[in-house]
């Protein structure tokens, strides 16, 4: 699973995506209910 979900990520970075790569991550964080710290949310927003 995790592998699938940074070739997501890395597929949108080869083509200079940034904003689709942060909104893929943000997509599986919360489909995947995976935890993050108040520092990592912090510095994504």
């Amino acid at each position: 699973m995790i592998s699938d979900l940074l070739e997501d990520a890395l597929y949108y970075v080869d083509r200079n995506e940034v904003p689709l790569v942060f909104e893929t991550i943000c997509d599986h964080i919360d489909k995947y209910n995976i935890p993050i710290t108040e520092d990592e949310y912090g510095e994504a927003m």
